[in-house]
């Protein structure tokens, strides 16, 4: 990789940015509330793509440089703009594979909006889906977010997790400052999370059951992307075990899907489970959990 360039003027990471670059970079700085540094450094971001660096159709570093501010360029105009807001991380969603083939995964948070404290979810996309496995939950953040119409948000470069402050908040305490609904196994049916004028569940509806876990399943889907579940019962599951068509053994119980990270607490460990209620086609619920809350913790060798 050739990148013959001068040290005049650095950048970030020790590049010269063109004067053009520079201008596009002081035009954006005002059209999206960015600082000169973020914008610089993910020009040089883009500059350094393996596909500009190596793809022969760019002959020259000249080529790749003009190139790469229109990429900026294109990127910052479609961007929503941005807003600073104070956010507190509670859980989450993996990763996975959109209909239009993007990836994405979601951060549920606590976050301030008009002097009141919300549930919100945070979406990331593309080479971000990946983001939230390194935000430490349970702490504060002032973070700039876009946000849709629909009223979630959005983190793209600009939103900068950085400086988290340590809160002494339990997860009990955030279910109550959420007022969220504590269901039985029976009761779920009744009480789905509510669906909005679109036909989706609103995954901010978060509802919490104190389950035991029956059994852990995980795997791979198509794309790669990971499931995880737990099969959990109360004593309100009164259900006979069943044997499947193909001679398995199934135990009774309700179906929580999980983010494999989540996976931490083996059979017979009791938790609190939270997040949205959904119906199947047949009308037989079962959980998005975005949140567990272990209860009593037992080890594999217990």
């Amino acid at each position: 990789m050739s990148l013959g360039l001068s040290l005049d003027n650095k950048g970030v990471w020790g590049m010269k940015i063109p004067d053009y670059a520079k201008e596009r970079i002081s035009t954006l700085m005002q059209r999206t509330e960015s600082t000169e540094e973020e914008l610089t450094e993910e020009y040089e971001k883009i500059f350094l793509d393996k596909f500009i660096q190596n793809d022969p159709q760019f002959k020259t570093d000249e080529d790749r440089l003009r190139y790469a501010s229109m990429v900026l360029w294109s990127r910052c105009v479609s961007r929503p703009p941005v807003k600073e807001y104070e956010v507190i991380p509670i859980g989450f969603s993996p990763v996975r594979t959109t209909r239009a083939g993007d990836t994405m995964s979601t951060l549920f948070a606590l976050v301030r909006i008009d002097n009141i404290i919300v549930l919100k979810r945070i979406v990331f996309k593309g080479e971000l889906s990946t983001k939230y496995r390194e935000i430490t939950p349970l702490a504060k953040y002032n973070v700039k977010l876009g946000r849709f119409q629909s009223g979630d948000l959005i983190a793209d470069s600009r939103a900068r997790f950085e400086n988290p402050i340590r809160l002494k908040l339990t997860p009990q305490q955030i279910l109550e400052k959420l007022e969220v609904k504590h269901i039985t196994i029976e009761q779920s049916s009744k009480f789905p999370s509510a669906v909005g004028d679109d036909g989706y569940v609103d995954v901010t509806d978060w509802k919490a059951i104190r389950g035991i876990i029956i059994r852990a399943s995980r795997g791979k889907r198509e794309d790669e992307s990971e499931w995880g579940l737990y099969v959990i019962a109360d004593e309100t599951v009164k259900d006979e075990p069943k044997i499947t068509s193909d001679g398995r053994y199934m135990n009774p119980g309700f179906t929580c899907w999980v983010a494999t990270e989540m996976m931490n607490y083996s059979a017979e460990s009791e938790a609190y489970f939270v997040g949205s209620v959904h119906l199947n086609k047949n009308g037989e619920p079962f959980m998005n959990a975005y949140l567990i809350v272990p209860i009593y913790v037992r080890q594999e060798s217990d």
